[in-house]
This record gives C-alpha cells, sequence and structure tokens, in this order.
C-alpha cells in the first residue's frame, strides 16, 4: 500500500543525463510546489444583462501562481518579420487575462534531436522514447497501428511504425490515463474528453526498420499529424548497465 514518490520535474540538465543512459542527481528532480503554488477560488453565473446572480451556478477552479524567479517558456516558430519583438512586450494570459510581460530569447530548451544520443542509439538498435507531454493514441497506451506480437524467445511485444520508422516496443513504464477536456470558446460547449498517455511516460524500443529517421523522430510529435501541445517525444539511450552506485531511473 505503500506508494514510491516520484518527482514531478527534471531540469534541462538533468533531462540531458537521462538521454545519456544516467541518472539525474538529486537536485534535478523537482517538485510541483517548488515552482508553484494552487489557489482554489469559488465562484458564481450571472445575468449578462442584469448582472444579477443566477441560481444553482455556483461553481469552484483552481489557479496556478508562480513562484518568484519561475518563468514560463515557449517555441513559436514561423513568425512572420513584422510581428517579431524587439523589446518587452506585455500582453494579457491565461483564463483571467492577467497581464505578463513578455521577452524574446534566441534558442531554446536543448529538447531537439542529439546527435550523440542518436549516434548510440543507431550502435545498439534500441533506445527509449520518452513522451515530454501527454500524448493522445484513441483512447490507448500504445501508438496507433501497433499491433501484438509474440518473439521467438517467447516474449510478448507490440510491432508498428512510428515517425517512418520500424519499431518494437517491448515494455511501457508510466502513470495512469490522463483526462484531458477543456471548454470551446468557439461552440460554447465542452470540449471531447481524451483519455490521454501522460507525461513522463517511457516505451523501450527496438529498431526493425529504417534506423536512418530515428533523427526526425527525436524531439517530433507522436503519432504523426498530433496537434497543439500533444505528444512531444525524445529519444534517450536504453543502457543494460548504469555507472556503479547509481539507480536505474
Amino acid at each position: 500500500d505503500v506508494k514510491p514518490h516520484v518527482s514531478d520535474w527534471i531540469t534541462e540538465d538533468g533531462l540531458r543525463r537521462y538521454r545519456e543512459g544516467k541518472c539525474p542527481h538529486p537536485e534535478q528532480l523537482l517538485a510541483t510546489d517548488c515552482l508553484v503554488s494552487f489557489e482554489p477560488r469559488v465562484g458564481i453565473g450571472r445575468n449578462v444583462l442584469t448582472h444579477a446572480v443566477r441560481e444553482h451556478l455556483l461553481y469552484s477552479i483552481e489557479m496556478v501562481r508562480l513562484h518568484e524567479g519561475i518563468q514560463l517558456g515557449f517555441c513559436v516558430e514561423n513568425v512572420p518579420a513584422a510581428m517579431e519583438m524587439d523589446a518587452v512586450a506585455v500582453s494579457r494570459f491565461g483564463g483571467e487575462g492577467r497581464l505578463v510581460s513578455i521577452t524574446r530569447t534566441k534558442g531554446g530548451p536543448a529538447f531537439g534531436e542529439s546527435t550523440s544520443v542518436i549516434g548510440a542509439v543507431r550502435r545498439s538498435n534500441r533506445f527509449r522514447l520518452v513522451l515530454l507531454s501527454p500524448a493522445d493514441f484513441g483512447g490507448g497506451w500504445l501508438p496507433p497501428s501497433f499491433k501484438v506480437e509474440q518473439t521467438d524467445a517467447g516474449f510478448i511485444c507490440w510491432t508498428g511504425e512510428l515517425g517512418g520508422v520500424g519499431l518494437r516496443i517491448y515494455v511501457s513504464c508510466g502513470g495512469a490515463p490522463y483526462p484531458i477536456g477543456g471548454w470551446d470558446m468557439a461552440t460554447r460547449r465542452p470540449k471531447p474528453l481524451r483519455w490521454c498517455v501522460p507525461a513522463g511516460t517511457v516505451y523501450y524500443c527496438e529498431v526493425l526498420s529504417n534506423a536512418d529517421a530515428l533523427g526526425a523522430l527525436d524531439g517530433a510529435k507522436v503519432p504523426d499529424g498530433a496537434l497543439g501541445g500533444f505528444g512531444w517525444a525524445i529519444i534517450a539511450t536504453w543502457n543494460e548497465q548504469f555507472d556503479a552506485g547509481e539507480v536505474t531511473p
């Protein structure tokens, strides 16, 4: 009945170590309450014409407050030159439209293709596929088109194609399915609920064909054509042994 503690976040340097087959250092693993605080709020519905309270429309929400020194970062591609910022901009952000300052920086997190990791994967013919964001696989834990099979050694596994690479998945390590919904502002109705594979899930894979395309799979969206923030994945090496004295992540 005792569940082990699992840290919610990993630093960029810690993720880099993990990708290379090493254990992150303890200080590279962070709990959510080190970064943000959650603040419950209660609200009421109002008549838009009279501004009077509407009965039976009491609701509650949970706000997220960033701790001092914590910032949100995002990457934007194909920005027209006329929209590029040279100075700090101010905009509204979040469900309540709070004011935030936006600063343009060059580069970004080193979560894209890693030539050293890809080289090691091609030599070993196997790797770990790590989800950095929830993935929508149609309600299941397997990417689309993967089928169950039994190897000559008697192992149960699953084969298919992902990002143009033929793969065999031996095992998946992750948490329970993660529900994602929301409110559609355009149609004024709830969005369909998606049961997604949670971020942090790891798939242990063997390359069956088209190893040259592994670079395109590292830092890509899975499955192909995933929209929004869904299915962001990177590749990590899969080692049989780790450094002495370290715990296998």
